[in-house]
């Protein structure tokens, strides 16, 4: 994995049945997190690798909602280096 090559594989999200706005965001440690809308829009899922993707933990729920999630990971140096913050819109109709 070197930033030029990639392969077509599809994320282990089971037992979710993922439905799509995929987003990315890699901590400064070099980890990998990858997030999705699951289900009929009942909120996001995420899995993270600390091998560039060749490797995926078990899905966690990451937030609720009914519409785009968004994600975002702290690579500053400050108190909250490393945390990664995830969003998705409440309300009804996105």
């Amino acid at each position: 994995h070197n930033g030029f090559d990639w392969t077509r594989t599809v994320p282990p999200f089971a037992p979710y049945s993922v439905a799509g706005d995929p987003v990315t965001a890699y901590d400064s440690l070099g980890n990998l997190f990858y997030m999705s809308m699951y289900g009929s829009i009942s909120g996001a899922v995420v899995i993270r690798s600390t091998d560039n993707g060749i490797n995926w933990s078990a899905p966690s729920i990451a937030v609720s909602g009914v519409d785009k999630c968004w994600m975002a990971a702290d690579q500053t140096m400050g108190p909250y280096a490393n945390y990664v913050y995830a969003v998705m819109t409440g309300g009804p109709g996105g």
